[in-house]
This record gives structure tokens, C-alpha cells and sequence, in this order.
């Protein structure tokens, strides 16, 4: 944050104008832009209005026949600050430094907007915008997208801050933080139980360097802390913790946190049931759905009436946020996993493949992006020995 926030607010006139945030999935890149965007917002001394563009800002304007970057610069200035300026003087703010654009998920934009914006294209427009002027612009980016799609010698034109997964004591300190007071170390220990058994076979016989594994993944490590903090969560590690020891441990992980919700929100659906709803919500919607949306998907998969305190519980769900009536997956990493089971369930079903899935696959047709990444692991995941087959 303080390295990122000195960068930003740099006056200084040499060096590059744009800079770029890599990480893994899941390694917390939204999070970090989050909350940089809400310290400078609340830094009045700055004298910047920072400009956070997120997927959901811009998820409804895919199906318009042409888009530029001030159709995305201006969805999230609506939303952020409800503002109409216009194209001309909003360059000339970026351009003076007094909006500071904080683009999150770059690679996203690229891959599900991949018709309209290329990455190549894209970063010469911001370059263009900011280059012999005061301006800034922080993107982020998965590590894999960043390599594969930009050339090294327009890297070495752009500054590069690496966000990295936990390491071991990162992990232990998260979790101290978490749970610590005396009366929930229980709690502590039965988190720690979990990443303990969480992925062993998604790597065979060969376990990756610590900062590669699955539980140095900092939403791993939520998700753990989370199943961690209830009463039967011990009684919840013993009905799910086979499936942590499986080739898909995110879904006993899930598991044991839809059981969770069930207690706690009163809810009438088992983890099985929530797992395949908002299975399907990711899958036909993406990260963001409507409240009617959701009611209509709950009482048809799931028989829950139209209204009244079920479909209250299950707006209050965990892993889900609401701004207005839109919903939103809180992780895009999440989102992408559940998108992905529903496109690998739906391709499976044969001999007929739903519409739908093949929809999908002409959207992640230029590759790179989340969803088709998660797609292809849960695919060596159900057939192992015949994923070549499969994916062909």
C-alpha cells in the first residue's frame, strides 16, 4: 500500500506514467486496488480523486456492437462519483494528475471484452494518454495474462509492482489475527486443521515450493478462517474433509462454508443445493446477476418461495454483495470456479450440449481469462486420463 500510494502521488517527471500490479488468481489484486482506493479517498490532503474501474462497473455494456475507454472510464465515474463530465475534460484531469485511474483487472477487460479491447491496443491508449504528462495509471493483471499477451519490450516501458501469495508465516499471522482472543484459538486450530489437509492430491506425488501451494493463497486462507468460525465446525471438517483431500479441495472448502450458512442464516437449502445454485447463477450471469435474477434461479432450483425470510437469508449470503439490486460474486476468482464447473458439468452431458455452454465458449474463444483456466484444471480433474479427449 505504501509503495503503491507513493507511486501515485510521485510528481515527479521522470520515469514511467503507467504501472501494473501482477499477481496470481486469487492472490488478492482486487482487494489491494480496493483499498488503495478508499486511502486515497480518504487522504483529502492528496488533492486526487482516484477512479477505481472494476468487471462490474463495465459487465453490462458486452453486448453493445462498440465500445471505447470512455465508455469504461465513464460507467465508473457514474457509479463512483455519480459524475457527467465529459471525454475532453476527463482526459485533461488524468492528464494533470488530478484523477488518478486505478484500472482493476486489465486482463479481464481483454478477454471478456476481447473483441473491443486488445491488450496491445488498450495499453497504447493509456500510455498515449498519460506519457510527458503528470497522469498515472495503475492496472492489475494474473501474472500468466501479463506474460502471454505483452511484449517485453513494452513491459520495460511500464513500472511493475508483484503482489505474492503468503508464505508459512504470513499464513500463521493472518489466521492469529483472525481469532485472537482467548475463547476462539479453538476456532484458530480447526482453520489451521484445514489447510493442513486441503490439496495433498491436487498435486500428486509432487508437492510445489510453499508460495505455490494452494494454501498460500490468501483466499484459501479466508475461506478456511471462514468455515473455521462457527459452532459445528469441527462436525464440518468430518463430513467434508474427504473432499479437501480430493483433486478439487475448493469444493470442500465450499462445502463445509455453504454448511456454515445454513446455520447461521437459517437457511433450508443443504451446501449441495447453494453450491449448484449459484453454480448456475455464475454460469449463465458471470460475476453479476439481478436480485430478480436470483429470485427467480432460487425458487426454480431450489423451491424456494418468491419472497419472504428464505430469499432474505439467501441475499445475505457470504459470498455474495449487493449494490442497488445487482448482486456480485465478492471474488472473482470464485465467480471464475463456479462459472467453470457449470461449463465443464454442461460440455459432459452428452450427446447433446447445452446452447448455453457453447455461448460461453465462443466468449472465452480468444483464451487468457479466469473462467477458461479454472475450466481446463476442473477438466483434468474429472477425467484425468482422458482430458485430452475431452477438451478436444
Amino acid at each position: 500500500m505504501e509503495s503503491l500510494t507513493r507511486w501515485l502521488t510521485d510528481d515527479a517527471g521522470s520515469g514511467p506514467r503507467v504501472a501494473v500490479l501482477i499477481a496470481g488468481a486469487g492472490i488478492g489484486k482486487t482487494t489491494v486496488a480496493t483499498q488503495l482506493f478508499r486511502h486515497l479517498v480518504g487522504d483529502g490532503k492528496l488533492g486526487r480523486f482516484p477512479i477505481l474501474v472494476q468487471s462490474d462497473h463495465w459487465a453490462k455494456l458486452s453486448d453493445r456492437a462498440s465500445l471505447s475507454l470512455w465508455d469504461i472510464w465513464r460507467e465508473s465515474l457514474d457509479v463512483l462519483y455519480a459524475s457527467t463530465i465529459n471525454r475532453e475534460d476527463f482526459d485533461t484531469c488524468v492528464e494533470n494528475g488530478l484523477f488518478v485511474p486505478i484500472f482493476d483487472g486489465f486482463d479481464e477487460l481483454c478477454t471478456r471484452l476481447g473483441a473491443h479491447f486488445s491488450a496491445t491496443e488498450t495499453l497504447d491508449q493509456l500510455m498515449d494518454l498519460v506519457t510527458d504528462t503528470d497522469g498515472r495509471i495503475l492496472l492489475t493483471t494474473r501474472d500468466g495474462f501479463w506474460a502471454d499477451n505483452v511484449a517485453a519490450d513494452r513491459r520495460r516501458d511500464i513500472a511493475d509492482f508483484e503482489l505474492l501469495p503468503f508464505n508459512r508465516q504470513q499464513r500463521a499471522k493472518y489466521l492469529e489475527n483472525r481469532f485472537r482472543l482467548p475463547p476462539e484459538i479453538p476456532k484458530r486450530e480447526v482453520a489451521a486443521k484445514i489447510l493442513q489437509r486441503l490439496g495433498g492430491a491436487a498435486y500428486g506425488g509432487d508437492q510445489p515450493a510453499p508460495r505455490e501451494r494452494l494454501t498460500s493463497v490468501p483466499l484459501i486462507v479466508w475461506l478456511a478462517a471462514e468455515c473455521a468460525d462457527a459452532a459445528g465446525a469441527e462436525s464440518s471438517l468430518s463430513k467434508y474433509g474427504g473432499l479437501l483431500d480430493a483433486a478439487d479441495p475448493l469444493e470442500g472448502l465450499l462445502m463445509m462454508l455453504f454448511e456454515r450458512e445454513r446455520e447461521r442464516r437459517r437457511l433450508a437449502i443443504d451446501p449441495g443445493a447453494q453450491l449448484a445454485l449459484l453454480t448456475e447463477l455464475a454460469f449463465d450471469f458471470g460475476r453479476t446477476f439481478s436480485g430478480q435474477d436470483l429470485r427467480l434461479y432460487a425458487s426454480t432450483h431450489c423451491g424456494l418461495d418468491d419472497v419472504g425470510p428464505q430469499q432474505e437469508a439467501l441475499r445475505s449470503h457470504v459470498v455474495l454483495h449487493h449494490r442497488n439490486e445487482d448482486f456480485i460474486f465478492r471474488f472473482d476468482f470464485l465467480a471464475d470456479y463456479l462459472a467453470a464447473r457449470g461449463l465443464t458439468d454442461h460440455l459432459l452431458r452428452r450427446p447433446t450440449v447445452d446452447r448455453r455452454a457453447i455461448q460461453l465458449l465462443e466468449d472465452q474463444a480468444r483464451g487468457g481469462s479466469g473462467l477458461f483456466e479454472r475450466a481446463v484444471e476442473r477438466l483434468f480433474v474429472l477425467r484425468p486420463a482422458k482430458w485430452k479427449e475431452e477438451l478436444s
